[in-house]
């Protein structure tokens, strides 16, 4: 099955590539949603992605989308580096949710499903999270951080799919690619 990827993220491209090598990336441009529960906002988001895309028949569309919320709050890409910052001081040392919806559509099916990850963060120190903020890390990705930075992987602790924290669960997608066969 050819697979199109409804994503300009290089997160994503390098993790599609574990399932297969026959895709080709069609970032879309959608307004996504930021109100209601985390789980459904990230499958309504992949669920425009993917539609978006399938409509032009180009293939079987994968779209995708990760929030991260704590305590129902969802926290979304940092606008600036003040944002960033609040993020992560607003992580550090709690527990929080990274959840990726995940969408196949061909035009004429729809599929979806969701993947939870629980991250817990130590006390990160306020030189690291400025340094990484600083290094411009933060931008484009939810909750202001990036679980394969070491500066700020290194104080977390998993309880689920690293590959869905890092945006794309891998196991999920081939699950839903064979039943959408």
């Amino acid at each position: 099955m050819r697979l199109i990827l409804a994503s300009a993220s290089p997160r994503r491209r390098e993790l599609i590539g574990r399932i297969t090598d026959d895709f080709i990336v069609v970032p879309c441009d959608v307004r996504e949603i930021s109100t209601g529960s985390p789980e459904a906002v990230a499958v309504c988001n992949s669920r425009m992605k993917a539609a978006a895309v399938a409509g032009r028949r180009l293939g079987t569309v994968l779209g995708a989308d990760t929030v991260v919320a704590v305590q129902g709050r969802i926290l979304g890409k940092p606008a600036d580096g003040a944002d960033a910052l609040d993020m992560l001081r607003t992580l550090r040392g709690r527990s929080h949710e990274v959840i990726t919806g995940v969408t196949l559509a061909d035009g004429n099916r729809m599929a979806s499903a969701a993947e939870k990850t629980l991250v817990t963060f130590g006390d990160i120190p306020d030189d690291v999270i400025n340094a990484y903020v600083a290094s411009g890390k933060s931008y484009g990705k939810a909750g202001a951080y990036g679980i394969q930075d070491d500066e700020i992987g290194r104080f977390a602790v998993l309880q689920g799919d690293l590959f869905n924290v890092v945006g794309l669960p891998v196991a999920l997608v081939k699950k839903l690619m064979k039943e959408f066969r």
